[in-house]
């Protein structure tokens, strides 16, 4: 059996986890798993695409301490 030689093309890879379509993506899966009245946002970082999901509201820091409703709904996310 021949012994195969995987290379990846490093410039390659870093251009794709910055691309539009790995962004789109990310967000879509963020926005879909994201509970209602939160707000997603989505920007290009130095090495790949960054998604955010911020809840504004009064009692948010409550209530990820005492439920993990926002941390719950991220464990669930399938890209």
């Amino acid at each position: 059996m021949a012994k195969v030689r995987v290379t990846l093309n490093r410039a390659g890879v870093g251009a794709l986890l910055k691309s539009d379509e790995v962004g789109a993506r990310l967000e879509a899966a963020a926005r879909a798993a994201a509970p209602s009245g939160t707000t997603v946002t989505r920007q290009v970082g130095r090495t790949r695409q960054n998604v955010r999901i911020e809840d504004s509201s009064d009692d948010a820091l409550d209530r990820e301490a005492k439920t993990g409703h926002l941390s719950r709904a991220l464990g669930k996310v399938a890209l």
